[in-house]
């Protein structure tokens, strides 16, 4: 009887069909987690955006101002608001050693397929004018404003010569998700 060294066609195909196999499942498993960080990523983005507009959102409306604006001979409210649109007048931001900035209108409004920051150039204008205007979120939906009364009851609309108590802002994204937030008003008189 002869002695034979090493192995035969079929087991050294076997061997290569099962580490074949074991490639291909490796390979689909790195895709799976190239997938999952992507994923990963695009929400952790998308929260970013929206903790950061919140808390914008949030340092406008704590410094928002009992103050009327004129626009031509129409004196204006101090914060004016609908469903998907609000504008209001700030108060100037102040850094110790620096002149104070004065009021300004601001305001955010839902605008394509993001929201949108507006700035206006003065508290009063003569004329309508059109503010200067970047997106302050990407990749929003929907974008509901509410404001709360003083007997306690939310409204989707408000044109008061008083601030409202609180607002709710609901942002909704691409993949139906809903954050929302109330934010209450400075009280002043």
């Amino acid at each position: 009887m002869k002695l034979r060294h090493g192995f035969t066609l079929i087991e050294a195909m076997i061997a290569l069909f099962i580490m074949a196999l074991i490639a291909g499942i490796s390979f689909s498993g790195l895709d799976i987690l190239g997938q999952t960080d992507q994923r990963l990523e695009a929400e952790r983005a998308r929260m970013s955006g929206a903790i950061l507009f919140f808390l914008r959102l949030e340092h406008d409306l704590a410094n928002c101002a009992q103050v009327q604006w004129r626009q031509g001979p129409s004196v204006m409210p101090p914060l004016q608001g609908g469903k998907e649109r609000i504008s209001f007048v700030r108060l100037g931001d102040y850094a110790p050693g620096q002149v104070p900035q004065p009021p300004r209108r601001v305001g955010y409004a839902m605008a394509g397929g993001g929201i949108e920051y507006m700035v206006w150039p003065t508290l009063d204008i003569p004329e309508p004018v059109e503010p200067e205007s970047w997106q302050a979120m990407e990749v929003a939906s929907d974008f509901k404003l509410e404001y709360l009364d003083q007997e306690g009851q939310w409204r989707e609309q408000w044109s008061e010569a008083y601030l409202p108590s609180a607002v709710k802002a609901a942002v909704t994204f691409n993949n139906s998700e809903t954050l929302w937030r109330i934010f209450d008003l400075p009280s002043r008189s």
